[in-house]
């Protein structure tokens, strides 16, 4: 029944609003379902949030390199970036060195940066 669910939501995805599935899917306790449809919709946003809040670092930092425009990869990156450098130095700076974040504005990150874990500070730098 999960499977025809969530092919009803994918191929009704135009005349359903996103935010209101989600909110009804997260008020009946349905989080896997949740996750699901924000990821066949690509909402990285809300994915990242909920990976942060699960302390899942390395899963917000994958959504969050999925994020297809690059201003908006660069602003959340660049928002997330204190408690990623925190929790997830080494992936959080293999994500910063990677193509993706080619043109992100360092400067904004200077603030987190200094928050690094003493064991990938010398990468950071």
């Amino acid at each position: 029944m999960e499977t025809d669910f969530h092919k009803f939501l994918i191929e009704n995805t135009a005349d359903l609003d996103q935010d209101t599935i989600l909110q009804l899917l997260q008020a009946h306790g349905k989080i896997d379902d949740c996750i699901k449809y924000a990821d066949a919709m690509k909402q990285y946003q809300k994915l990242i949030v909920h990976y942060i809040n699960k302390q899942d670092y390395k899963k917000a930092l994958k959504k969050l390199n999925q994020i297809e425009s690059t201003e908006t990869r660069n602003y959340e990156m660049t928002k997330y970036m204190s408690v990623m450098i925190k929790k997830a130095p080494n992936e959080t700076l293999n994500a910063l060195e990677s193509e993706k974040f080619r043109k992100i504005d360092l400067t904004k990150l200077m603030p987190a940066l200094r928050d690094c874990p003493d064991e990938a500070r010398p990468r950071a730098r």
